[in-house]
């Protein structure tokens, strides 16, 4: 298994410039999310893979290498799963699930230039799309 390891702070890009660093994209993005759920990191599992991987793009990784992070990370909650099953049929545990058509929906739209900080359009407030899940069904079905 291998670990994807980003860079903090700035750095000189091959062009000369002064540019972020990728792993800063994700740090803003969990720091925003939790001060607008003042303090409270809870989500849901399509919410913050979502999360996850839209940063991996704002950090400047590629579409592909995020699929196969997403890849990744839907193997292990499925072997989690699995792993757990006896307690999940007894009810001592809740199964974990994601909707991997919802998530790699809205991660191919960041890929390929969809705002995903523009929610004003498909609910009435960044909180409700990041935090709550509204306008899930519509963001994914933007062409």
């Amino acid at each position: 298994m291998a670990t994807i390891s980003l860079r903090t702070g700035y750095y000189t890009d091959s062009n000369g410039n002064t540019a972020l660093a990728p792993h800063n994209y994700a740090n803003f993005g969990q720091g925003a999310r939790r001060d607008a759920r003042s303090g409270n990191y809870s989500s849901t599992l399509n919410s913050e893979s979502v999360f996850g991987a839209t940063n991996l793009i704002r950090g400047g990784m590629s579409e592909s290498l995020v699929m196969s992070e997403l890849e990744r990370s839907y193997k292990m909650i499925d072997a989690l799963n699995e792993q757990n099953r006896v307690k999940i049929l007894s009810g001592e545990l809740a199964e974990l699930k994601y909707d991997r058509e919802a998530i790699e929906s809205v991660v191919h739209g960041a890929a390929g230039g969809l705002d995903c900080n523009d929610a004003d359009k498909i609910a009435d407030s960044i909180t409700e799309f990041l935090a709550n899940g509204v306008g899930i069904n519509i963001a994914t079905s933007l062409d």
